[in-house]
């Protein structure tokens, strides 16, 4: 596994555009748009398109995202089945340090200087 920036499989895939050697691609963060994830995207699509066509090993790409529509990439890459895991959502708990401020007034600590509600 070689992990590498979206930029670095973009000019690999234009010295080498079948990607041999490669047996899968990994794009995390799929809904995350720019310009170079587009491009990617569609130098995949056509790269598993001239495979499918020569009958050639083309690598297994993986899309992984947390909130993109599985559906809409499954039809621009063709794709009769996909795998899709979900899992219950786990609530945030924000847990602050004792950044407190001493409130005079009441002689309190309190989170802020607002946080007592009476003017200090």
């Amino acid at each position: 596994m070689l992990p590498l920036p979206t930029g670095i499989l973009l000019r690999r895939l234009m010295s080498d555009p079948e990607l041999l050697g490669v047996s899968h691609v990994v794009v995390d963060e799929v809904h995350e748009r720019s310009v170079d994830s587009d491009l990617l995207l569609l130098l995949l699509r056509q790269l598993l398109v001239r495979a499918a066509v020569t009958g050639r090993p083309a690598p297994r790409v993986v899309l992984m995202s947390a909130t993109a529509d599985a559906q809409l990439f499954a039809r621009y890459f063709e794709i009769a089945h996909q795998a899709e895991v979900r899992r219950a959502s786990t609530g945030v708990a924000a847990h602050f340090l004792c950044t407190g401020v001493h409130c005079f007034k009441c002689n309190h600590w309190a989170p802020s200087a607002f946080a007592c509600g009476k003017t200090l």
